[in-house]
């Protein structure tokens, strides 16, 4: 049996944006960055993040990037 890798991200959204393409067929593109606190085993910075940027598209079926960047904000936390 195959199996398939798996990786979840859960952090919190820093920035996102929508944007509205015009090409040969109308898309739309969300960009969300995602910040996930590092583990702090040393005590040494509270303020250490691993960052993430992550573009979602719509497709033919479903708006995805339409509606990721109506249902979620900065500051949000997120699994992805």
């Amino acid at each position: 049996m195959i199996q398939k890798n798996k990786v979840e991200l859960f952090g919190r959204v820093g920035y996102i944006e929508c944007k509205f393409l015009e090409n040969d067929k109308a898309s739309v593109k969300t960009d969300v960055l995602l910040g996930i606190k590092k583990d702090n085993a040393t005590g040494n910075n509270d303020n250490d993040w691993d960052n993430f940027f992550i573009t979602f598209w719509n497709t033919e079926k479903r708006a995805t990037a339409e509606i990721i960047a109506e249902q979620i904000k900065k500051g949000d936390y997120i699994r992805v």
